[in-house]
């Protein structure tokens, strides 16, 4: 019986040649989608309107990935996805495949957002990276970083100043803004109108889960927080700045038989001894990773700003910018 043979359109083999990626490529072999995709369906019935295409949950997805790292809106990857030849590879497209359009992107994100499932998606995709030997809990660093909002406020407001030993000030007054979840935070001379995300990463920097508050929120109330989203095993080193210095984080991490690697902080009146400045210099050699992945997010991946407007759909963009920085970060490791 002769073998059947496989036609190639013109459009795929140029597509084949032309629409070289190494990175997207390397993405598609370090990623196994197809659990991914899984737990999407489970959440998410492929349903749609009468007349209209359907798409699959992981080309969607894959879709929100291009948009994070190339830093695209759901418009400018519309465009995109009918002209560059490695998007349309990387989602498993021919040239003459329908594309869909910015407005069936944005209800996709929305959905994710509906049925809480980002954080199941970078569990997954951490669970992938584990399976490397790349990402280990052996010890996780706590800590946040300040983002503005997507909108300025139209009028500025007075900022009521806390106890003068606090290094962050509060605001709480209106802010006269349509993003009504962003915050006032003073920090030395700095004013920012946004938001606080709430990160814990291992100790080579990937990102293990976040959260997301408005920017006056303090770093010593939320360590729990982030601590309840994280499976921990006891013993576990958590690393903090002295900015989650505090007696009742003592007693958190004590409860929860945490190793307690918080770094020292002076009081009024009791400068740190020379061993505390030592112990500190010590922790610092590790806790600086967090600080090194949220300078990459800022400078390559645009989150010096918000995209979207309040707190929810901020937290989203958060976790994408999570997985997609893990992502990129075990692309990497690979050996060419």
């Amino acid at each position: 019986m002769a073998r059947e043979k496989t036609t190639y359109t013109f459009g795929d083999m140029l597509i084949s040649k032309k629409g070289k990626n190494e990175f997207l490529e390397k993405v598609s072999i370090l990623i196994n989608f197809k659990k991914i995709e899984k737990l999407l369906k489970k959440v998410i019935p492929r349903k749609t309107k009468v007349g209209t295409p359907e798409y699959s949950h992981i080309l969607l997805l894959k879709i929100l990935l291009l948009e994070t790292w190339y830093n695209l809106s759901d418009m400018g990857v519309e465009e995109q996805l009918n002209d560059r030849l490695s998007f349309i590879k990387f989602l498993e497209l021919s040239v003459d495949s329908k594309i869909p359009d910015h407005s069936t992107i944005s209800r996709f994100r929305t959905k994710l957002l509906e049925k809480n499932l980002m954080g199941k998606i970078l569990l997954e995709v951490n669970k992938q990276l584990e399976a490397h030997n790349w990402l280990v809990k052996e010890g996780i660093i706590v800590d946040a970083t300040t983002v503005s909002s997507n909108r300025h406020p139209r009028k500025m407001v007075e900022i009521e100043e806390m106890s003068k030993d606090r290094e962050e000030k509060e605001e709480v007054k209106i802010s006269y803004s349509d993003d009504e979840e962003a915050k006032f935070l003073v920090k030395g001379n700095k004013i920012v109108y946004g938001y606080k995300c709430h990160v814990a990463t291992d100790k080579a920097g990937f990102m293990l889960e976040g959260f997301v508050t408005g920017a006056n929120e303090s770093d010593v109330s939320n360590l729990s927080g982030v601590l309840e989203r994280v499976d921990l095993e006891e013993g576990t080193d958590i690393y903090c700045d002295k900015g989650y210095s505090s007696k009742g984080n003592d007693e958190l991490l004590k409860t929860k038989k945490l190793n307690n690697r918080i770094m020292k902080k002076g009081r009024r009146g009791k400068a740190l001894k020379d061993s505390e400045k030592k112990y500190n210099k010590i922790l610092g050699k590790t806790r600086y990773v967090i600080e090194q992945s949220f300078g990459i997010l800022k400078k390559w991946y645009g989150f010096s700003r918000m995209r979207y407007i309040g707190q929810e759909k901020c937290e989203l963009e958060l976790y994408l910018k999570m997985l997609t920085f893990n992502i990129k970060k075990g692309v990497l490791k690979l050996t060419p």
